[in-house]
């Protein structure tokens, strides 16, 4: 059985790792998963926590994927949806529209819409403008 002091030590310690691991995910939150592991590495006693290593490895391959996908975007080309699509409007009318760049799970946060104005089309977005969109800079 522990003593009163043990216990609350004990409660610390906890109250301790987990202000760490949420400050942690905070940062994640914000897309800076690097600085979210610095943040746990530097608190030397709570980072040889099982938990706090969990959360560091993952975090690690969370980025190992993000590098991953970087590379394979620098050497692959991503043209035009084939022969665009369209949609159909409540209204009848048809909406026309393309899609540029990697087609694949990447970030959501990450979706440009382009409206062109009048007159102008979906095929508004030639050579140096697609090249931004498809190489997501």
């Amino acid at each position: 059985r522990m003593s009163e002091e043990e216990v609350e030590v004990a409660d610390s310690a906890q109250d301790a790792l987990r202000d760490l691991i949420n400050t942690a995910l905070r940062i994640c939150l914000k897309g800076e998963f690097q600085k979210a592991i610095d943040f746990i590495k530097d608190k030397d006693e709570l980072s040889a926590h099982p938990l706090a290593q969990v959360v560091v490895l993952s975090l690690e391959k969370i980025l190992e994927f993000e590098e991953g996908l970087k590379e394979e975007l620098k050497t692959k080309q991503f043209p035009l949806t084939e022969e665009g699509s369209t949609t159909q409007l409540p209204d009848g009318r048809k909406l026309g529209y393309h899609k540029y760049g990697y087609q694949g799970p990447l970030d959501p946060s990450r979706v440009l819409l382009f409206f062109h104005g009048t007159p102008g089309s979906r095929f508004f977005i030639t050579g140096e403008m697609e090249e931004v969109i498809v190489t997501n800079r």
